[in-house]
């Protein structure tokens, strides 16, 4: 029975403590509409302008938001690129060298021609 009355004190302390900060927080609250209203008076707006440069400000993120998930996907489009280009590069170097080899073997299959052309003739 004392355990149960010590447990509903704490709950009670705790309530109490509670309710001093939920007032605590909704004065806190108060105070800072009451700043927001004076400082809108103080530079001239009007709530109508307040919600539109809110709703400025909330597309302006949103536009924000969507351009980083566009550079996002064009990095990955340039980075899909380059590997495909360097694989190209890699391609075309492969094929050089073969246009390379290749023309070593007809000069060298020319020069054995003029040697036959001659002892032929």
């Amino acid at each position: 029975m004392e355990q149960k009355e010590k447990e509903l004190r704490e709950m009670g302390a705790e309530l109490a403590a509670l309710s001093k900060a939920k007032m605590e927080a909704d004065q806190k609250l108060h105070e800072l509409e009451a700043e927001a209203s004076h400082l809108r008076r103080r530079v001239g707006l009007t709530d109508i302008q307040d919600r539109s440069l809110t709703d400025l400000l909330k597309q302006s993120r949103e536009e924000a938001s969507s351009l980083r998930e566009h550079k996002t996907a064009l990095q990955g489009q340039v980075t899909g690129l380059q590997a495909k280009n360097s694989t190209l590069e890699s391609k075309l170097e492969a094929e050089v060298q073969r246009g390379q080899d290749l023309g070593y073997q007809v000069e060298k299959l020319q020069a054995e021609l003029r040697v036959l052309s001659e002892k032929l003739a």
